[in-house]
């Protein structure tokens, strides 16, 4: 209840603001680097400075699966290491601020070429399927495959090019492609001192968007 009126107050805002904002959606695809292509949705808000607005943005990157070979290690010594198959299955959002710039001197309600810089963090979800079953009396594995649900965080540099065209309806559609780029030592897990990666993506999404408020 309380999220419903904090979007009709935002929406309220918008429309009372002098200068022009934007809400909107995108689909589109992305790589992270070292994993399969994924893809995305979401929706952003703008908020104009002048000419060059500030986007908040969110994506869900759809989830996808690896199976992967690891292994069990015996209690005693009378026993040998045994291989097991692992599925793993993996979810990202990443919630993100941009500064938007636009070339030729142009403003947000006149759409055209710009580039955005700013940060975003990713979140990552990973649930973890242990698909061969062995005698856990004679065996046992990492803490990593005992608990079936781990969360990554990490942090980005969000770089942006995109273009919006401006429909006869003021209504825009267009495309961004973009990177995040991370500094691959700083990364954390829940459940688990072990630090892990979720690495930087490439992307691209196609954009639509709603001008709000004169």
């Amino acid at each position: 209840m309380k999220s419903k009126i904090l979007l009709a107050l935002l929406f309220a805002f918008s429309l009372k603001l002098s200068a022009q904002t934007g809400v909107g959606f995108h689909l589109g695809g992305s790589y992270y680097f070292g994993l399969k292509p994924m893809v995305n949705l979401g929706g952003n808000f703008i908020v104009p400075i002048k000419e060059n607005p500030i986007e908040f943005g969110l994506s869900y990157h759809l989830p996808f699966s690896i199976t992967s070979t690891d292994y069990a290690n015996p209690f005693s010594s009378a026993n040998s290491q045994i291989t097991v198959d692992v599925k793993e299955r993996f979810a990202i959002w990443d919630i993100r601020a941009s500064y938007r710039y636009y070339f030729n001197d142009n403003e947000f309600e006149d759409g055209g070429w710009y580039a955005q810089g700013g940060v975003a963090l990713g979140i990552g979800t990973d649930n973890v399927s242990v698909l061969t079953n062995y005698d856990k009396s004679q065996y046992y594995m990492s803490d990593f495959y005992s608990n079936s649900k781990h969360v990554f965080i990490q942090p980005y540099l969000h770089v942006v090019l995109g273009y919006d065209k401006v429909l006869d309806n003021d209504q825009m559609m267009g495309g961004q492609l973009y990177v995040n780029i991370t500094n691959s030592t700083y990364n954390s897990r829940t459940g688990s001192s072990e630090d892990v990666t979720i690495p930087g993506c490439i992307g691209l999404r196609l954009t639509y968007t709603l001008p709000l408020g004169n």
